[in-house]
């Protein structure tokens, strides 16, 4: 049963939905500072502590939690590659890695219309080579939401591709892993979407995607060779229209023989848990379960 402060939060983001963004039209300046001013960074864990830094020539934002183990998390957040920061998911970030005893090193990275790929996985990687300065990489474990979802398969992509490390685990959020979005949820949750745009594949494509080679698994990490990845969790809702995205990836994975785990929740929204609802800490608990 969806409580009711999901249910309310739920009419109040269909209210505000824009099936088809204008991306042309967009002021980002002033979508970035609505981003900024309306994320969800309270109530934090007693204890935390959040500080600014600079890893590799890369901004991040750096969570304590009390009780770390030496662990910890590397994040890429969310917002259609256009808007969010690492300041984005400090509340998820903050209560998950409490709960599994991982401080959190969440990266800012290059943003579209200004910067197209491989702008933002060049930056996930060189913060995430300077992280390796202070981890080693089965300490690590990467976790992301949305287009940070995307971008966490897409640095392991990276990560094969250059020999570099792998993290010893994964969390995607609602991401996306199929650059054409041929996944039938595109088209079978246009009635019940109620954050991301309709029309993604179209403005990926013209301000992300561009001119890049789709047949690199750095884009395309759903047909590529993933022997060689570590366990994924993937963790998405049943009215999105990215559920698929993650159905998709979770039995790629496991047909190559890769630990995976897959959670559809039903009833809410993409990347509820950003915000402050009941069912939120149960999603922190079930990433932190993973990710122990």
């Amino acid at each position: 049963m969806v409580s009711k402060k999901a249910q309310e939060m739920k009419e109040f983001l269909r209210g505000m939905f824009v099936p088809e963004l204008d991306w042309r039209a967009m002021d980002w300046e002033e979508a970035r500072r609505f981003s900024d001013e309306t994320a969800v960074m309270q109530p934090l864990p007693e204890g935390v502590i959040v500080t600014q830094d600079i890893l590799n020539g890369i901004h991040v934002e750096r969570i304590q939690v009390p009780g770390h183990t030496g662990k910890v998390l590397f994040h890429i957040h969310g917002g259609g590659m256009t808007i969010g920061n690492s300041r984005s998911a400090r509340f998820m970030l903050a209560h998950t890695g409490t709960l599994c005893g991982r401080d959190t090193v969440s990266v800012d990275y290059r943003l579209c219309p200004e910067y197209s790929q491989p702008a933002a996985v060049e930056d996930c990687a060189a913060a995430y080579q300077g992280l390796l300065e202070e981890y080693a990489p089965q300490d690590i474990a990467l976790i992301g939401e949305s287009a940070g979802g995307m971008l966490v398969l897409a640095l392991l992509a990276y990560l094969k591709q250059h020999g570099l490390p792998m993290p010893s685990k994964a969390c995607v959020i609602s991401g996306s892993a199929d650059p054409m979005y041929d996944s039938p949820s595109m088209t079978e949750n246009r009635e019940t979407e109620v954050v991301v745009c309709l029309n993604l594949r179209q403005v990926m494509h013209e301000y992300y995607f561009c001119d890049g080679d789709l047949h690199d698994p750095v884009l395309d990490p759903m047909d590529s060779d993933l022997s060689g990845w570590p366990p994924i969790y993937f963790h998405a809702c049943d009215d999105e229209i990215l559920r698929d995205e993650s159905v998709r990836m979770h039995e790629k994975l496991k047909a190559a023989g890769i630990p995976t785990k897959l959670t559809i929740k039903e009833g809410l929204f993409h990347c509820y848990m950003l915000y402050d609802l009941p069912e939120s800490y149960e999603a922190f608990r079930e990433f932190s379960d993973f990710l122990r």
